[in-house]
């Protein structure tokens, strides 16, 4: 927000230039602001900056991580002689959107083209197929980095690949494959396959995985919070206990979930349970309704990701409360009817949410897009573009 600010005002004294324009588009894919972006992106056709190559590559960039695939595809295919960072910022936007197979034509169009991937290419195309499970994909990816182009793997290669084999369900086979790896897993490659474990119910791996990742990280607070998840989502409440003391007695704190929505250029954020909203009751009387709505037609909260020890009704005030789906409401109530509701989020999205979520877009009539930590929801008329898989 602060370097945003500062361009406004440089603005006011002087023109920047493509590279100041290329510059800032980062920060408006940071916040997710599209509106800011088109602004922005208006101001580079006006003085004709849009023919610089790093800047189209920003703009493309800005577009993938506000949501706005479709007009990063049209700039992208718009580029006569495209580069390296032009194709893996198109091949990584597809990833993170859920669209593996769309990443891989992508990926093999650049090879048709004759521009060999550098490691970050081969990143991104792995990161695609481990956000679509991709298997065979990946490992053919994987393997090719190494025979054909010659490049020794490193570990977020490694991530990618424990990440796709614990999302498609082989455990073991990622827990192996850590073990045998030439290199020293660190943390990241341990907690996906901890994801992993949590998205499978595997609380006996998950325990083992645990120890692993509090020993090379025992400050992070993130890897306490999602093993804590596990066992609650198993109704083990004394492993909960014993783990949240854990926790007291490190004095970690957990980074509070928020999520914000753009209205107009101007960003509204949200935490859990936030009343202080001058709509908070409008919001929370539309959630009530669509609760109910829910439930009529045969859809049941999924109560395990209230993550309390509480009866039904409380777990449901508590899950009505999660910060995107109070973002969402906003954007229901104060934006224009059919318009597109953008919301982004610090954390992942929870499966109740997600649920939410498809409901409200069919209810609504409206596609809402939700982008979580590390990936993107696209929610169309009952259904997300991740096919219940991220």
């Amino acid at each position: 927000m602060k370097l945003l600010k500062v361009f406004a005002e440089m603005q006011k004294e002087s023109r920047p230039d493509g590279t100041t324009m290329a510059c800032v588009l980062p920060a408006c894919g940071s916040l997710a602001a599209l509106e800011i972006g088109r602004g922005i992106h208006g101001r580079i056709l006006r003085n004709g900056y849009s023919s610089e190559l790093h800047v189209a590559n920003a703009l493309i960039d800005m577009y993938v991580k506000c949501g706005s695939l479709v007009h990063a595809r049209l700039l992208f295919d718009m580029i006569p002689e495209k580069d390296l960072i032009t194709w893996t910022v198109m091949i990584a936007g597809y990833g993170m959107h859920g669209f593996g197979n769309e990443a891989i034509a992508t990926f093999q169009m650049m090879r048709i083209a004759g521009i060999k991937p550098d490691e970050i290419t081969f990143t991104s195309i792995l990161y695609a197929c481990s956000h679509s499970g991709l298997l065979n994909e990946g490992w053919g990816f994987f393997n090719s980095m190494i025979s054909e182009c010659n490049m020794e793997p490193k570990l977020e290669h490694y991530a990618c690949m424990v990440d796709l084999l614990a999302r498609t369900g082989n455990l073991s086979k990622a827990y192996n494959l850590i073990e045998t790896m030439p290199i020293k897993p660190d943390a990241t490659i341990w907690g996906a396959l901890l994801c992993g474990c949590r998205i499978h119910h595997d609380v006996e791996l998950a325990e083992k995985v645990a120890e692993h990742v509090f020993e090379l990280e025992p400050d992070n607070a993130g890897y306490y919070v999602l093993l804590a998840n596990i066992y609650a989502e198993a109704e083990k409440w004394e492993e909960v206990k014993k783990l949240r003391e854990r926790i007291g007695k490190r004095g970690l704190k957990k980074s509070p979930g928020c999520s914000w929505i753009e209205v107009q250029g101007k960003f509204t954020t949200f935490v859990s349970a936030d009343t202080a909203h001058p709509q908070a009751k409008s919001i929370f009387s539309l959630l009530n309704n669509l609760r109910i709505k829910m439930k009529n037609e045969g859809h049941s909260p999924k109560m395990r990701y209230a993550l309390i020890n509480a009866g039904d009704m409380e777990k449901e005030v508590a899950l009505c409360g999660h910060s995107e789906k109070l973002a969402m409401a906003f954007g229901i109530l104060n934006l224009p009817s059919g318009r597109t509701i953008r919301v982004a989020k610090n954390l992942r999205v929870c499966d109740d949410c997600h649920e939410m979520a498809k409901f409200m877009s069919k209810t609504t009539r409206r596609e809402i897009i939700v982008r979580g930590s590390n990936r993107f929801h696209h929610f169309t008329d009952g259904s997300c573009s991740c096919r219940d898989f991220w």
